[in-house]
């Protein structure tokens, strides 16, 4: 992920404890890839800093990744409840692919914000600080 964001400033968080006190102590972020699933395949940790992320932070743009997406319905919510412009599956996308889901992320209109792109394929993981 370093690798294909190497022109973007980085900060990554190895637990939904690291991620809150980065939101806590640093300035906000442009964009942050939440792992929805932080412990295992169904405990919605990432949620708890999606929910910070919208509440205390509302211009951070937010893009979802996952091993497990939600389906039906709870995909959706998804989207309504946490605010994200994408959901991204981890194991389908390439690195040159992440790099273009970040850079057209952070390159929407703010006004495009209302409109999201309703799900990618698949990606790997972090929780990153400001990219541009």
């Amino acid at each position: 992920m370093r690798r294909a964001l190497i022109d973007h400033d980085l900060d990554s968080a190895a637990s939904c404890d690291q991620a809150i006190h980065l939101l806590q102590t640093k300035s906000p972020y442009d964009l942050a890839l939440v792992d929805l699933n932080l412990i295992n395949d169904t405990d919605l940790q990432g949620g708890e800093i999606l929910d910070l992320l919208r509440s205390r932070h509302p211009s951070t743009r937010r893009v979802v990744v996952t091993g497990s997406p939600p389906e039906g319905p709870m995909r959706a919510n998804v989207f309504d409840r946490y605010g994200v412009e994408e959901i991204i599956i981890k194991g389908q996308f390439n690195l040159p692919d992440l790099r273009k889901v970040v850079e057209d992320t952070l390159s929407r209109d703010a006004d495009d914000l209302s409109q999201p792109v309703r799900s990618r394929n698949d990606i790997t993981y972090s929780f990153d600080r400001r990219m541009v």
